[in-house]
């Protein structure tokens, strides 16, 4: 595993991005108690919940949630340590929005998307990800990287770094997505 790049380990840290808060729509919050790290699961998809929960209950006290209020909430009454934040909640790219509260929170967070792009994962990193891990890879893979995170470390891929690396001096695309054009404005209004 890489260590982060230097760029990635000063804007992580960058002060625009600890500021405001975005709003959100729903606020479900399911709570599934077991002794260990309280670790907080950002996931919408039930049915991924449920193939999850009973792993990670061996091993952590998993508080579920699915948007952005009932987010707050969790951490307003527990102090996790862990989170696993899915991009792609109702709505678009709520993920994003969260990992602003997380790091100020002080709770250790990896991303868990089956759909994450490059530029997502790159902004991710920006905003303090601890590691990423493609829903594809399965629990064993997220069980090792939230071990690593928990330890102090960062649980990257290897290509992924070995790429985000590499184009360290790439100048910025001529045109954005409509995903990037979102983070951007997003991060934009944090920093106001």
């Amino acid at each position: 595993m890489h260590t982060l790049p230097p760029r990635f380990s000063a804007a992580a840290s960058h002060p625009a991005l600890s500021a405001g808060a975005l709003p959100a729509s729903n606020d479900d919050t399911t709570t599934a108690t077991n002794s260990g790290v309280p670790l907080l699961l950002i996931e919408d998809h039930q049915s991924m919940i449920d193939g999850m929960l009973p792993r990670l209950q061996q091993d952590y006290q998993v508080t579920v949630v699915n948007t952005y209020d009932a987010m707050q909430k969790a951490i307003a009454q527990t102090k996790f340590t862990l989170a696993i934040v899915d991009l792609s909640l109702p709505g678009h790219l709520h993920g994003m929005r969260m990992m602003p509260i997380l790091r100020e929170a002080g709770i250790k967070f990896l991303i868990f998307s089956g759909t994450a792009e490059e530029w997502q994962i790159r902004a991710s990193i920006r905003m303090s990800a601890r590691g990423f891990v493609d829903k594809r890879q399965g629990l064993a893979v997220l069980v090792q990287a939230l071990r690593k995170i928990e330890a102090g470390s960062f649980s990257f891929p290897d290509d992924l770094m070995d790429r985000l690396e590499a184009a360290e001096g790439k100048p910025l695309p001529k045109r954005f997505g409509p995903g990037e054009v979102a983070v951007m404005n997003q991060m934009f209004a944090l920093a106001e």
